[in-house]
């Protein structure tokens, strides 16, 4: 009995988060942009969009030419928390209160080439997938694909929130570095985005921006040394 009821612990806490994963790797790309674009509309129905800094924020990253093989759409909504956010297949929604800390364009560079970078390499989806595995694994036996895409609509705000694991967010780290370097951005950005966010930390609670990424001087070292590479 002993046995059974490991081997099902081991099942439920281990095997599925890694088959949601191994299920995300396998999406295609076309349903991934249409999941997320759900998702999307889910998520920005609790939020006041600014039109204006949209259409800039938009243009700025238009001129950035990042190379991302995703069509990358971002909206700034109106939030007082220190945060943004990547969904699955080209969104990213951006509060105001990040831009707002800003003093230089390329730390805007570098938060867009951080969480284009986790669009890129799926991150979110695969995050996602990990993270709700046991609820997708009944849907796939029990539902179809119109299922999955209802669940993840109902759960959309829970993106907000989203948490990368430190290897998910130094691979973006790393990635949004070498967008920067093949854009000809300064990669200084990418250290005065991690000094703003970590000063934002500083007597507060920390936004889930910052909360479900690592800790800011790892991160920073990670990013200097990325820096002296190129």
């Amino acid at each position: 009995l002993g046995v059974i009821l490991f081997l099902f612990a081991s099942a439920y806490l281990w095997f599925l988060p890694w088959l949601g994963e191994r299920i995300a790797m396998n999406f295609s790309k076309e349903y991934e942009i249409e999941l997320g674009n759900t998702m999307y509309s889910s998520t920005i129905s609790n939020y006041k969009i600014d039109s204006a800094k949209t259409r800039t924020i938009n243009n700025f990253y238009k001129e950035l030419k990042y190379r991302v093989n995703y069509p990358i759409m971002i909206t700034v909504v109106e939030a007082t928390e220190v945060n943004a956010f990547a969904i699955p297949g080209g969104n990213i929604i951006v509060h105001e209160a990040i831009l707002e800390g800003m003093k230089t364009p390329e730390e805007l560079a570098a938060l867009l080439g951080h969480e284009a970078s986790h669009i890129a390499k799926r991150h979110s989806l695969r995050s996602i997938f990990r993270g709700m595995a046991r609820k997708i694994f009944l849907l796939l036996i029990l539902g179809s694909n119109d299922g999955i895409v209802g669940f993840f609509a109902d759960n959309a705000d829970a993106l907000k929130g989203l948490q990368y694991s430190r290897a998910l967010e130094t691979e973006a780290d790393i990635f949004g570095i070498r967008l920067m370097v093949e854009s000809g951005v300064n990669t200084k950005g990418m250290l005065q985005l991690m000094e703003m966010l970590q000063k934002e930390t500083v007597g507060n609670e920390p936004a889930s921006f910052m909360s479900t990424h690592p800790v800011f001087k790892d991160r920073m070292k990670n990013i200097r040394i990325e820096m002296n590479r190129y």
